[in-house]
């Protein structure tokens, strides 16, 4: 009976130093795991690579040193070049660079200093002879957005796009064949090319002059 008795109380304590032991070991690889897991946040994360946006150099440094990971892990690479999956983004709207043209008396404006087409425009042209003061059809018109400001400055519920859409609407049933929209007042009319616009385009062009090509061009 002594030997059974021994032999009892000597299980429970081998069992108990072999879980420590394990204890010990799965403490050490966690270290080792959030260590690790440190390291690449704060690489990703750094300032260098610039948030990692798509077209970046910065996204570029976050592919190679992910790649270069997967491969020192080995991995086997599953992508459609090497450890590289390709794929579209779709970032919205845009406006190209070259393909927008403002001309006033033979001078040409600078795009986005001068002016900028809005995300609902045509992608179409429009020329003429015109005046900021009067609308003839057959050319472009212009919209002073102005009184609008004054009379929605205390409207919290008011869209400046929305009403800018309504008018190249108006100009195009009239006979203009594009709408130009500025701001002679001193309020802020917080018009922009929204690149997340979904609104359907409008069938003529729909363009801002800014400050700087109202004072230079008219």
């Amino acid at each position: 009976m002594k030997n059974l008795l021994l032999i009892i109380v000597l299980v429970p304590a081998l069992t108990f130093a072999q879980n420590r032991r394990e204890r010990k070991a799965q403490e050490k690889n966690n270290k080792i795991t959030l260590a690790n897991l440190k390291t690449h946040i704060e690489y990703l994360a750094s300032d260098k690579l610039e948030g990692r946006r798509a077209g970046t150099q910065g996204e570029l440094m976050a592919m190679q040193y992910i790649a270069a990971q997967f491969q020192k892990d080995g991995l086997q690479p599953k992508g459609t070049n090497g450890y590289i999956q390709e794929f579209e983004i779709n970032e919205g709207k845009k406006f190209s660079d070259t393909g927008n043209v403002f001309t006033v008396n033979d001078k040409q404006l600078e795009l986005k200093k001068d002016y900028y087409p809005l995300s609902y425009s045509a992608n179409a042209s429009s020329e003429g002879s015109a005046s900021m003061a009067l609308r003839e059809k057959g050319g472009p018109w212009f919209f002073d957005v102005k009184y609008l400001l004054d009379d929605n400055s205390n409207n919290p519920h008011f869209d400046i796009d929305e009403a800018i859409v309504k008018e190249a609407k108006l100009t195009k049933e009239k006979g203009g064949t594009a709408l130009i929209v500025f701001n002679s007042s001193q309020l802020v009319d917080n018009i922009q090319f929204n690149k997340n616009d979904t609104t359907a385009s409008e069938t003529i062009p729909v363009v801002y002059l800014t400050k700087d090509g109202i004072q230079n061009f008219f």
